[in-house]
């Protein structure tokens, strides 16, 4: 049995190895594709809307509909893309990669020119520009077949389900853009927007007639229209705010606008607190909500609301007074566990019911320090901060050691697959120059791409390692400082 001990053990750095080969290129490769996706943003712009007459006294028609439009929709931070979307999205990486490869290869062939005229030039440069040219022109042909094919994902790493939305302003100022001569769809392209609220508006008498239009890269999508009295406009905004809300969200939602009495009323969402004595949001999903109220000197009350799709609901609640009264217990962090003597109560913030005699309260949470108070019966509301938990020096030292050696192990580890991957992309750049089909030169450009860029992966893997290994270093050294001071 010993003897196998020591065998497994021997064999289990060998493991160790093999594994952090096999899978940590594949998640930097992940992590690579993500980061394709850290600066994108769904960008949205909206336009003064198009006039019909240029009376004076229709001029402010064009601004007050527009404005009302996008002042209700500057909550939205955050757009679900479609299938549809992310392809284009895809499309267009694609495409300005392939922008960007003309612009390489062109270069490389008008310094090859220059060279050919030169006859002091440097034939190793000659050849190194031929070896450069070669590698533009496969990725270029490849970059054609992926246009001529169906984008998979695959090919500019996952695309998001979700993207930060952004509200897009003119540079000299102000919230709405200013068309000229009603172009909105060439504007819209001109300024990069995935989105251009624009529309028309005219006068007839005393009514104003609108129409709003979303222009997208689909195509464009007829809002709202319609003719409402001056007084209406407002409400003729908010309807057109709810498809345009659908549309920039990129999903179905649902909003409420609630009041509680009395004002002091802490409302919380599925064990969340959102607002206290109103709640007012447009983001919901549609579906089952669970609302929590509290109040001290109040029942609490527990509802169930039903939000169909761009469904508001509307409505104010009031709590029945209570012959108990309550305590209101929050600390700071939030999310503390409180008992009252041994009896598990809740998660801080919450009310309990008063006591009729002191009694002790605790408040646990990880990484703080436990903390009892005195629970008094005349108290209303307490505020109780925490402290962070403070280590021994020993254990303190003990981690930091632990921590330290670990992080030089991963370090260790990590340089292996990128040296490995080092010799496997300069086998395949060699397979790249003797290659003598097209095909051949494709397959071996890509394999030699693919494990470039895993192996550069790796590389910043590496650094990032390092710098953990230098960081653990200095946490380990204050440690043993701190131990020799309390040493005797």
């Amino acid at each position: 049995m010993p003897a196998q001990s020591c065998g497994f053990r021997a064999f289990r750095p060998v493991v160790c190895v093999f594994l952090v080969i096999a899978v940590f290129p594949v998640l930097l490769s992940a992590g690579e594709n993500a980061s394709l996706w850290t600066d994108a943003r769904w960008k949205v712009g909206t336009a003064l809307f198009a006039l019909s007459s240029e009376e004076e006294n229709t001029s402010g028609i064009s601004e007050v509909f527009p404005r009302l439009l996008l002042n209700s929709l500057l909550d939205i931070q955050e757009h679900s893309l479609s299938l549809t979307e992310a392809e284009h999205l895809l499309r267009q990486k694609v495409e300005k990669e392939q922008m960007d490869a003309w612009r390489s290869l062109s270069s490389l062939r008008r310094q090859r020119d220059d060279l050919f005229f030169d006859s002091n030039a440097d034939e190793q440069r000659r050849r190194n520009l031929d070896k450069q040219i070669q590698e533009a022109e496969t990725k270029l042909r490849v970059l054609e077949n992926r246009l001529s094919e169906p984008l998979e994902s695959s090919f500019a790493g996952p695309v998001p389900e979700v993207l930060p939305l952004e509200f897009v302003y003119p540079p000299s100022g102000g919230n709405l853009w200013n068309v000229k001569d009603g172009r909105f769809e060439s504007f819209r392209r001109e300024k990069e927007l995935d989105v251009l609220l624009a529309g028309s508006a005219v006068m007839v008498g005393t009514y104003s007639g609108f129409r709003v239009t979303a222009y997208t890269s689909e195509g464009e999508v007829v809002l709202w229209e319609g003719a409402v009295d001056s007084a209406d406009v407002p409400m003729a905004a908010e309807e057109a705010s709810a498809h345009a809300r659908t549309l920039l969200l990129g999903r179905q939602w649902a909003g409420v606008d609630l009041t509680f009495i009395p004002a002091g009323t802490v409302v919380s969402v599925n064990g969340r607190k959102v607002g206290v004595g109103s709640w007012k949001t447009m983001l919901l999903v549609p579906g089952r909500v669970e609302m929590e109220l509290n109040m001290s000197g109040y029942e609490p009350a527990f509802y169930t609301l039903t939000l169909g799709e761009a469904e508001i609901l509307r409505r104010e609640f009031t709590l029945t007074e209570s012959a108990l009264q309550y305590v209101l217990v929050q600390t700071d962090p939030p999310g503390a566990d409180v008992r009252l003597g041994s009896l598990w109560l809740g998660r801080s913030p919450l009310f309990i019911v008063r006591p009729e005699s002191v009694s002790p309260l605790t408040l646990e949470k990880k990484g703080f320090r436990s903390k009892t108070v005195a629970l008094y019966p005349y108290t209303e509301e307490l505020q109780i901060p925490l402290e962070n938990a403070v280590l021994a020096p020993q254990d303190v030292f003990d981690s930091s050691q632990k921590k330290l050696h670990n992080s030089i192990l991963w370090f260790t580890l990590s340089l292996a697959p990128t040296f490995i991957l080092l010799g496997v992309s300069r086998n395949y750049a060699e397979m790249n120059i003797h290659s003598t089909t097209a095909g051949d030169q494709r397959t071996s450009y890509q394999a030699y791409k693919l494990t470039r860029g895993i192996m550069w992966g790796c590389f910043g893997a590496n650094t990032l390692l390092l710098g953990n290994v230098l960081f653990r270093l200095s946490q380990y050294l204050k440690a043993a400082e701190t131990l020799s001071d309390e040493s005797p």
